[in-house]
């Protein structure tokens, strides 16, 4: 349909839209934007929207026509509100169908969550992007941060020495090796673990949780005389019936040679991008919390 004629968008929050399968229609409409045929369910989305602390008042909406009705919505912007990671706020996606590409609507979803971000208290929004979208947020203020990679392993047999061990999240004898995500990913997740190898200085922990492509390695630590060959055996004896993936590796980091010893091979790049929710100077005309109807289509 020719954009003159497509009917006006507006941006609605996400607890205003939808009816008694607003999970289902969601991921529906995730399904359109980010992978066509996936057929992710109402109960995906709820699980993603626990595990990224979702904020709905905060997130938006894009609708052209009724907001209960799941036919008319052509994007959306979420935010998430970690608490480790406050007063800062995290996208949750962010995207448009592929028909109403092209016409402006992105910034004005990444408006809208700068501005959900800011009533909520937040005083910057930080993106993951792809490294081909960098360009797109860096126009609208974005300053760029560091990269983060995702490492994957198949499935193979866990060995038997990476047994569930208690051990808590900041263990003083176990320091963080340069890897991961906030800690909300990991006790927000599906059926969130520690598995452990080793004693005493030498010990490891990974802190994992379940995913629809496979487990997920949310965080590793290891103790201060844990020699590199111990832990790239160890990592290579992670093993799941589906595969493994290894988040939040910075590219310069010790650990990416060690993944690779491992058996793991790099899947996804993307660069993390932060813009304060309060802009310098005067607030742009398009940056308001949430649009007016509009009379102008385009």
């Amino acid at each position: 349909m020719p954009a003159r004629l497509r009917p006006a968008v507006d941006l609605v929050p996400l607890e205003a839209v939808g009816g008694p399968d607003r999970a289902g229609d969601l991921a529906r409409l995730y399904d359109r934007i980010f992978a066509p045929g996936a057929g992710r369910t109402g109960a995906w989305f709820l699980e993603r929207a626990h595990r990224t602390c979702l904020d709905w008042r905060a997130s938006a909406v894009a609708v052209a026509g009724p907001p209960n009705d799941p036919s008319a919505w052509c994007g959306l912007g979420l935010v998430g509100r970690p608490p480790s990671l406050a007063p800062v706020a995290r996208a949750a996606g962010m995207g448009v169908v592929p028909e109403r590409r092209g016409c402006g609507l992105g910034p004005r979803l990444v408006a809208a969550m700068l501005a959900g971000a800011r009533r909520g208290g937040a005083c910057a929004l930080e993106v993951t992007a792809h490294p081909t979208l960098v360009p797109f947020y860096e126009a609208l203020g974005f300053s760029r941060g560091a990269a983060v990679e995702t490492w994957r392993a198949p499935a193979r047999p866990r060995d038997r020495r990476w047994a569930p061990r208690p051990t808590d999240w900041d263990d003083p004898a176990l320091p963080r090796v340069p890897c991961g995500e906030h800690r909300e990913a990991w006790d927000r997740g599906r059926r969130p673990r520690t598995l452990g190898w080793g004693r005493g200085t030498r010990a490891l922990a990974a802190f994992v949780a379940d995913v629809p492509a496979g487990l997920r390695v949310v965080r590793l630590a290891a103790g201060e005389d844990t020699p590199d060959a111990d832990l790239a055996a160890a990592l290579a004896g992670l093993g799941a019936p589906a595969p493994v993936f290894v988040t939040g590796v910075p590219p310069d980091a010790p650990i990416r040679a060690i993944l690779v010893q491992a058996g793991f091979r790099l899947v996804e790049r993307g660069i993390r991008l932060r813009r304060p929710t309060v802009p310098p100077g005067p607030v742009p005309a398009g940056e308001r919390p949430l649009d007016k109807p509009r009379s102008d289509p385009r």
